[in-house]
């Protein structure tokens, strides 16, 4: 949805070809694993993201009407910035270890430290903090603190002031 709503913005060419690079890459360096690749390809990941979100807020500021693609983008951003933390805890968690306490019954290989990464990323964004994945390290507790404020202020701003723009849209009616 996210890419669709970008189609005047950004060609859809271009995202489609970065995408598709960014895929090769993951792939590739799973595959050699190489350290390094890993890294290169989750930061690559991020500025992708990061560019789309940037993209999407300005859609949703610039617009004057709230409508459903304006909502749809809105969300869209909400839940890609959830993907680019996920890509920052995870890329934190492989470069050490002992950042992040897991419950003793999971086994965090692969795919599974990544599920692992995204649940308590979301769980942290949202605010809801179960508690069974914890931050022992410095750095990852200021993640998560700056994970679940920018949960909150995102969601803050973006209905803010979509009802700003929707309350201006009926008075004018």
């Amino acid at each position: 949805m996210a890419a669709l709503s970008l189609q005047h913005v950004i060609r859809k060419r271009i995202i489609i070809v970065v995408a598709l690079t960014l895929i090769v890459i993951i792939w590739f360096a799973d595959k050699i694993d190489l350290p390094g690749l890993g890294i290169l390809s989750r930061a690559g990941q991020v500025l992708f993201f990061v560019v789309i979100v940037i993209r999407l807020i300005h859609q949703t500021v610039r617009a004057k009407n709230v409508n459903a693609r304006v909502i749809a983008d809105s969300i869209s951003g909400y839940l890609l910035v959830g993907v680019i933390y996920s890509l920052i805890v995870y890329s934190l968690a492989r470069l050490h270890p002992d950042a992040y306490h897991f419950p003793e019954e999971n086994n965090h290989a692969g795919q599974q430290a990544m599920s692992m990464m995204f649940y308590y990323t979301f769980v942290t964004y949202t605010s809801t903090g179960y508690g069974d994945i914890i931050p022992t390290l410095p750095g990852a507790r200021s993640l998560a603190t700056l994970i679940s404020t920018t949960g909150q202020l995102y969601i803050a701003i973006i209905i803010a002031m979509l009802v700003g723009k929707f309350s201006s849209t009926v008075a004018k009616d």
